[in-house]
């Protein structure tokens, strides 16, 4: 076999690996959490935003999607969700099952605060993650 023929063979693979990797389809995800943590303290307990930084982790086989502002990061995937108890991401994520694992938590500067762990069937107009309630929706872009 040629260089050339291997290198195709290659380049096709490549691309189908890449391909497989985004299969599924496009999801919106909204999230709403409790005012207060479990203990009734404020999320972000000093100045005047106590709201929570929420990020939204999910998980599907072995890949892993954040949404939110990661430590400060503002470039992550976007960062809507600061200082909010609930909203919409903008950006959407792919996802092929009809079930996934979900980690929702507010960002901080010291100890991030746990708000749940669970797992969400999809689409799913309300599932309770802890302290806070998800919602992951076909569409977006």
């Amino acid at each position: 076999m040629t260089l050339m023929k291997l290198f195709a063979i290659a380049m096709a693979f490549s691309l189908s690996a890449n391909m497989s990797a985004q299969a599924g389809s496009l999801y919106k995800v909204s999230v709403s959490v409790n005012k207060t943590e479990a203990d009734g303290g404020k999320w972000d307990g000093f100045g005047p935003f106590s709201d929570p930084d929420i990020v939204v982790c999910l998980s599907e086989r072995h890949r892993q999607t954040c949404l939110g502002k990661i430590n400060g990061d503002l470039d992550y995937v976007n960062s809507d969700c600061e200082d909010e108890l609930g909203c919409t991401f903008t950006s959407s994520v792919y996802i092929s099952g009809d079930s996934i694992d979900v980690r929702v938590y507010d960002e901080d500067t010291g100890p991030d605060d746990s708000v749940g762990i669970g797992t969400c069937n999809v689409p799913t107009t309300s599932c309770a993650i802890g302290l806070g309630l998800v919602s992951i929706q076909q569409g977006g872009e």
